[in-house]
């Protein structure tokens, strides 16, 4: 039940040389255990450590405690699932292990209470996080991978690109009044010319705090999509714990458990670029098409962008058949860094609000597109009274008459 690692403890130690080792106590029954390790060394010198530990048998158990996401994009989601057991059916110790801390006393029968612990800016979420398993049966944790974006590196790149495009402005400014100051014959350097600059440099360094761009704007959007096309892979390991208490508990925070019940399950989550992404509107996947008559059709274009280093075949989910969106062109392969139109009609057939989802999808990414209207119906209101003909009186034979009426349009759509 005692390993030392690496190398099962042996090992050369030089001179001024410092290594780790690690002890790894792997209990085989709920005992206290104890024992003695002894280092010996060539110069017939040994060092003795004293090693203690307890052997605990949770009163829950874990279907899976290393859990292994695929690749998931940045903005898509991935989902596993496992199970949370109560398998403390009876405390009969000499069928089977019973659940206790060591040589105490059994864990109680009855409803077992557990709660996850996720640490804050984690890009998972587990639910439920605080459940109640009853003897014999078992919970179904969902666990959810949707990595996000850094908003403060997001905040950064929109201060460097800010910064850059008040140095173009900054030179483009310059470069005007050197070309005015030489055509007046003005020579390069004069003190009108330094007093520009110095004002021009004041005017840049007043025209806006960098460091409150506000999210949701277009700076934002603009320094995102930047971002995005330069994230850089990554995976992270989380060890996250399972708190376990006998009884019941409905809300987080409030259980009572010993930590020696504690129960822990790795999760690993690489994190990758997307092969594809927006860059029409700043990036926006909300399309809104508005407010249209009920049989007037709207259509809209987004442009996707291959920023992979790879040719990826775009494929798109089936929107209903029977509602108002329709994707109209094909999709085809995109080349690296080229750019696809989709187009994409909206035709209402009730007066209703729509929200649909398209899916469009590649060897490895996935990006949903949220399609929203909503339809009018059209409201017409003449001028005369519609329950009487319309007469035009007596008119004599190839002559003519001429008689006024309006048409008002009472809906805030363009027709």
């Amino acid at each position: 039940y005692i390993h030392v690692q690496p190398n099962d403890g042996f090992g050369t130690l030089l001179p001024e040389e410092t290594i780790d080792l690690h002890i790894l106590f792997s209990p085989s029954a709920t005992k206290e255990y104890r024992c003695t390790l002894t280092c010996k060394t060539l110069v017939n010198r040994e060092f003795t450590i004293e090693c203690q530990g307890v052997g605990v048998l949770p009163p829950l158990s874990l279907s899976s405690t290393v859990i292994s996401f695929p690749a998931t994009p940045i903005n898509d989601q991935t989902i596993v699932s496992f199970y949370v057991e109560n398998r403390h059916l009876d405390k009969n110790h000499f069928k089977h292990p019973v659940p206790r801390i060591g040589n105490s006393e059994f864990a109680p029968i009855g409803p077992t209470s557990f709660q996850f612990d996720v640490p804050e800016n984690a890009p998972i979420t587990i639910a439920p996080l605080v459940g109640i398993v009853e003897p014999g049966k078992r919970q179904k944790i969902t666990v959810r991978l949707a990595p996000k974006l850094d908003h403060e590196q997001i905040r950064t790149e929109s201060i460097r690109l800010r910064e850059a495009e008040l140095k173009r402005q900054l030179e483009a400014k310059e470069k005007d009044s050197s070309n005015k100051g030489e055509t007046k014959g003005k020579p390069p350097g004069t003190t009108a010319s330094v007093t520009r600059k110095h004002d021009i440099h004041g005017s840049m360094a007043a025209d806006s705090n960098l460091s409150s761009i506000p999210e949701q704007s277009i700076n934002w959007s603009i320094a995102q999509l930047s971002v995005l096309k330069t994230f850089p892979s990554s995976i992270s390991s989380l060890l996250i714990p399972c708190y376990v208490g006998s009884g019941a508990c409905e809300k987080p925070g409030i259980l009572g458990y010993d930590v020696a019940n504690t129960l822990f399950v790795q999760i690993h989550c690489p994190i990758v670029r997307p092969e594809f992404i927006v860059i029409s509107d700043y990036g926006q996947t909300t399309i809104d098409f508005g407010s249209a008559s009920v049989g007037q059709e709207l259509s809209r274009t987004i442009l996707i962008q291959n920023i992979s280093n790879k040719t990826i075949e775009l494929h798109s989910a089936l929107l209903n058949i029977y509602g108002p969106f329709r994707l109209i062109n094909a999709l085809r392969r995109v080349e690296p860094g080229d750019t696809l139109p989709v187009k994409l009609a909206f035709n209402p057939n009730a007066t209703m609000e729509f929200l649909e989802t398209l899916e469009l999808t590649s060897e490895s990414s996935k990006l949903t597109l949220c399609l929203k209207g909503s339809g009018l119906k059209p409201n017409v209101q003449l001028s005369f009274d519609t329950s009487n003909p319309f007469t035009m009186g007596c008119v004599l034979a190839k002559d003519r008459i001429e008689k006024t009426f309006q048409v008002r349009f009472n809906n805030s759509i363009h027709v």
